[in-house]
């Protein structure tokens, strides 16, 4: 995914001279990268509504499937009219517990993601760092020689770029001389003689 990214951007900054283009094209991916991920950010309170509900009725129904085992065997029981074992009770409320469990968790969500902006800016800091250094690690097929991740190749182009010993100023042609005007002497006043 990250070498599909890398490739992506490169095309657009084909209008970088070629040398350029690698230079700009893991910087470029980074900051899309972090504008995605801040905008996930700001969007979690509406995924937060969302997975509040699903969470609740999921917990509910993890409840309901849980239990059912436990409902089976102590009517049969009943209807045998013995006695179900204190353990049946023990296990329903367990799972009581859970589905408690999973309601506050399901209602509590990303809150503290959403109202925190030192918890959005760690978790934008946290995730972006993940999909780099994944990205990066996976990027090279293991036990190929001629591969050098994205990061590493970028380090050292850029390396090499900026320690390149400057190209001599190009010298500009000397201007041609102008060409040489001729001037006209002024005609001598003509006085009239009265």
């Amino acid at each position: 995914m990250f070498d599909r990214g890398l490739t992506d951007v490169r095309w657009t900054v084909s209008w970088a001279p070629p040398p350029w283009q690698t230079e700009l094209a893991l910087p470029l991916l980074v900051v899309l990268l972090l504008i995605a991920l801040v905008m996930v950010v700001k969007l979690l309170p509406a995924f937060d509504r969302l997975f509040a509900a699903v969470g609740r009725a999921a917990s509910h129904m993890f409840g309901l499937l849980a239990i059912l085992p436990e409902y089976l065997i102590t009517t049969l029981l009943r209807r045998l009219e013995k006695a179900p074992p204190g353990v049946f009770h023990t296990y329903g409320a367990a799972v009581g517990g859970l589905v408690g469990m999973g309601r506050r968790v399901a209602e509590a969500g990303f809150a503290g993601f959403t109202t925190n902006r030192y918890a959005r800016r760690c978790l934008i800091a946290i995730a972006l760092a993940a999909v780099v250094l994944t990205g990066n690690a996976h990027s090279c097929p293991p036990g190929a020689p001629a591969c050098s991740p994205p990061v590493v190749a970028w380090w050292n182009q850029t390396k090499a770029l900026v320690n390149a010993p400057p190209a001599p100023p190009a010298r500009a042609p000397s201007p041609a001389p102008a060409p040489h005007k001729t001037t006209k002497k002024p005609a001598p006043k003509r006085t009239s003689h009265k």
